[in-house]
């Protein structure tokens, strides 16, 4: 996975913002790469969001 993180380091009172990829080939990949986020981000409390791809498998 990739994360992507922004240059300029953040105010005190702000949190930073991460905004984390995920570069998959196949169903299989797709499927461990995203189970494993949403499955971390659930037990750290966290909100998960998702983006699902259409059915584009090539």
């Amino acid at each position: 996975m990739t994360v992507l993180i922004s240059p300029t380091p953040p105010a005190e009172d702000e949190e930073l913002f991460r905004h984390p990829a995920l570069f998959y080939a196949g169903m299989d990949e797709y499927l461990a790469g995203t189970m494993s986020f949403i499955a971390d981000g659930l037990a750290a409390g966290e909100p998960v969001a998702v983006a699902v791809p259409g059915p584009s498998w090539s």
